[in-house]
């Protein structure tokens, strides 16, 4: 996205123009499905700002998963302000994926700030592990 289309978004915030094109930021690997915990993601670097346009949850291992996680992705206590906590439908066994839908981008991560994912309401079953890749791009 084109940095006068960036602030056009968020408003009269001044862009630089971006740095590369989307790339995985990070990858984190064993999230527990079972527990409804946050899990932090990305810590954004000293002097950069990160546009957030997706994050990948894949499926590892799973052993009898009935119902999938609920989860979001943020910033703020509660881990959905970039997007919003909502089931992850389709996330039931190994080799599964879901990404958040990019219409839920709702602010940039600045310098410092830690990007979570929160498991609202665990997954149902026997076990299941997850990876998460943080998928976005640099702004000045």
């Amino acid at each position: 996205m084109s940095s006068l289309k960036l602030l056009r978004r968020y408003g009269t915030r001044a862009f630089g123009q971006a740095v590369a094109a989307p790339f995985v930021l990070e990858t984190v690997s064993g999230i527990n499905a079972l527990s409804e915990t946050e899990t932090s993601l990305y810590t954004v670097p000293t002097g950069e700002a990160v546009v957030v346009i997706g994050v990948v949850l894949r499926c590892t291992a799973a052993s009898g998963i009935t119902t999938a996680p609920k989860a979001g992705v943020g910033i703020a206590a509660g881990a959905d302000d970039i997007f919003t906590s909502q089931r992850c439908y389709g996330l039931l066994a190994d080799g599964d994926e879901f990404q958040f839908p990019q219409g839920g981008i709702r602010r940039i991560a600045d310098a410092g700030e830690e990007i979570k994912l929160g498991i609202d309401e665990a997954a149902v079953g026997t076990s299941m592990t997850l990876a998460a890749d943080v998928l976005g791009y640099g702004a000045v």
